[in-house]
């Protein structure tokens, strides 16, 4: 959808790029899905920069993106995970047990 859009709307100097955040420490987002503390320092250590993110390194991200220094750039997605999704296989059995919500057709 980013890439769709920036397209559409570049004609119009606007430009459109996303942010995809890995696990970012204090944040109710790992206090929901960050699973076990054990499985999560697991994950971590395995990761390329060895720590979470924190909410600082996603605004920078995000400013950087807003700012003019990146007036060129429209259409990205800016990974900010520290190289995670280098890095982890795909763990099929892990979302298929995670079922927050009921859906009912």
């Amino acid at each position: 959808m980013t890439r769709h859009l920036a397209v559409e709307w570049g004609p119009q100097n606007i430009r459109v790029n996303s942010l995809a955040p890995g696990p970012i420490s204090g944040t109710e987002g790992l206090r929901r899905l960050g699973g076990p503390q054990a499985s999560l320092s697991t994950r971590v250590a395995v990761s390329p920069l060895q720590r979470l993110g924190n909410k600082t390194e996603i605004a920078h991200c995000v400013l950087y993106l807003a700012s003019p220094l990146a007036s060129c750039v429209t259409g990205a997605t800016l990974v900010a995970d520290g190289g995670s999704w280098l890095t982890f296989p795909n763990n099929v059995k892990g979302l298929a047990d995670f079922a927050p919500f009921s859906a009912k057709l």
